[in-house]
């Protein structure tokens, strides 16, 4: 496999998703908590600026 094919299988994967996730609200909800931003309550984690997280914290995740 070439990289022009594996960057293109990338692309189609993340369309694939984007697509998903812009079906509902819940969707969106969902694939940000299976990546990591909000916990399973729904709560923004704090690496991300959710409770507990400090300046520091909230700008070494972005």
């Amino acid at each position: 496999m070439s990289k022009t094919e594996r960057n293109q299988l990338i692309l189609n994967k993340i369309k694939e998703a984007t697509e998903l996730g812009l079906q509902s609200k819940d969707a969106a909800r969902r694939i940000l908590i299976s990546e990591g931003i909000y916990t399973p309550k729904g709560n923004l984690k704090k690496e991300f600026g959710g409770r507990g997280a400090t300046k520091r914290s909230a700008k070494r995740a972005a």
